[in-house]
């Protein structure tokens, strides 16, 4: 399968005519791109804030910023994507897990969770606050679970999660139901004929130094059929792989002694 990322790297974000950077390189290529008159470029960018740069930078260079759509973190790009090919599906807003989980703590005791149970149950007693606190806890951590260890929940039953874990899991996905999560998204588009789905013709990621693996995953499988525009600001040239901490270079030394 051919590979269609295109890696770009600078030590300057750019937009200072005096020291070019990763700024001048996007617009450069935004420049060549040849879009209709009513079709829009999306590019991923970490935030807010520099999605906001990037636009008044832009209409600094050419008077306007227009067909520019800034998309936060490639979150948003992959459920774009699958809504164009699923455009009836129904996201499930993760903020509802908690209720979802302080709801089936309040009313199932787990046999095999002792560490869980320690927790909630003082004197023998349910202390609802602490479900509710537990619960909260465990959403954000459910949540983080979809996009880290994607593979784990779609096979839930091989994982090495906890049991006492995925037994909160199944309840939670027979109460999301029809709706979808990353989880599907991510299924579909790695199973997914590539040919005969909507895919855009080039995706640009700017400024963006860290991402999930599941997403890089996907990004890395629609490079078949997309240009994937990567923009990357390193912190030096120099290769600095080797470098090490203060702890680490005073082991090395005591094996070489």
């Amino acid at each position: 399968m051919q590979n269609n990322i295109l890696f770009f790297q600078s030590t300057s974000i750019g937009g200072n005519n005096s020291q070019p950077g990763l700024f001048e390189m996007l617009l450069s290529h935004l420049d060549a791109l040849e879009l209709d008159i009513f079709e829009s470029q999306q590019v991923v960018v970490p935030n807010l804030a520099l999605a906001s740069w990037l636009k008044d930078q832009i209409a600094i260079k050419h008077g306007i910023c227009a067909n520019l759509d800034c998309v936060i973190l490639p979150g948003t790009i992959l459920d774009n994507i699958y809504f164009a090919n699923n455009p009836d599906f129904c996201a499930f807003n993760f903020y509802e897990a908690r209720y979802i989980i302080y709801d089936y703590l309040c009313h199932t005791k787990l046999d095999d969770a002792d560490e869980l149970n320690s927790y909630i149950y003082t004197n023998g007693s349910l202390d609802k606050l602490r479900v509710f606190q537990l619960a909260l806890q465990l959403q954000k951590i459910f949540d983080e679970y979809i996009y880290l260890r994607t593979e784990d929940l779609i096979n839930l039953d091989k994982s090495t999660i906890k049991p006492w874990q995925k037994k909160i899991l199944r309840h939670l996905f027979i109460k999301i139901g029809n709706d979808k999560t990353f989880l599907d998204i991510y299924k579909y588009l790695m199973t997914a004929s590539l040919d005969s789905i909507k895919l855009p013709k080039n995706i640009m990621i700017f400024g963006l130094t860290s991402i999930y693996p599941s997403q890089l995953q996907l990004i890395s499988r629609l490079s078949a059929k997309s240009n994937i525009y990567w923009y990357y600001q390193t912190s030096s040239y120099e290769y600095y792989g080797d470098l090490l901490s203060d702890r680490a270079k005073s082991k090395l030394e005591q094996k070489l002694l």
